[in-house]
């Protein structure tokens, strides 16, 4: 079991556990379907350069889309 302090960050970088691709792109990936923006840009990155999962160009744009439009969602909501 790994310690409390352990975020999804930390399975990507090996900090406080051993690094395992996979099991942050599994984090991630839940996180993004749950409407993380940071999740799905880290999905994106990860499908992009085949961290984890295997290399795929059509899910890394479908990923990077929509952080970038739960981006702007975001902050035109915020925007007056």
């Amino acid at each position: 079991m790994p310690p409390r302090s352990v975020n999804l960050l930390s399975y990507y970088d090996g900090d406080g556990v051993e690094q395992d691709y996979a099991k942050a792109f599994e984090l991630y990936s839940e996180a993004a379907e749950q409407g993380d923006a940071a999740a799905e840009f880290s999905v994106a990155y990860m499908y992009d350069f085949g961290e984890g999962v295997e290399l795929d160009d059509l899910k890394a744009v479908e990923y990077y889309t929509r952080a970038a439009d739960r981006a702007m969602l975001r902050r035109s909501s915020t925007w007056r």
